[in-house]
């Protein structure tokens, strides 16, 4: 019989590398999204709670990709071997990054709905006449 976990990293597979020597562990086992993935979905969930209470609709463009910065030079300079980075330091860069990103996406994606919306309460208000 497979574990039940073995179901849950499976399909984390499709969104991340899982490397354990990336990952944190807890409870002696790591977890099913290395710390980069981790810190990229958690900064994404919060930031995507705080707009959504507040009804932000604008979007920082500026302070968005000043909090993107950091998760490129991080990877390229990993990537050619300049430094090896840790995984706090993925973890930071990758909340960044989620934060920054939805600094960007979560408001258009409030201006569609409410565009959506809007334009289908015209039709229906149209039909019903």
């Amino acid at each position: 019989m497979v574990g039940e976990s073995y179901y849950f990293y499976s399909a984390l597979r499709n969104i991340c590398h899982q490397l354990p020597s990336r990952c944190f562990w807890i409870f002696g086992s790591n977890m099913g999204l290395c710390s980069r993935c981790f810190g990229i979905f958690l900064g994404l969930f919060l930031i995507g709670i705080y707009l959504g209470t507040k009804g932000i609709r604008k979007n920082y463009w500026k302070i968005s990709i000043i909090l993107i910065l950091p998760i490129l030079i991080d990877g390229i300079t990993q990537l050619k071997g300049i430094r090896q980075s840790n995984n706090l330091l993925r973890f930071i860069t990758g909340f960044s990054c989620g934060v920054g990103s939805g600094l960007i996406l979560f408001p258009l994606y409030f201006r569609s709905v409410d565009f959506i919306q809007k334009f289908f309460k015209k039709e229906v208000i149209k039909t019903d006449k």
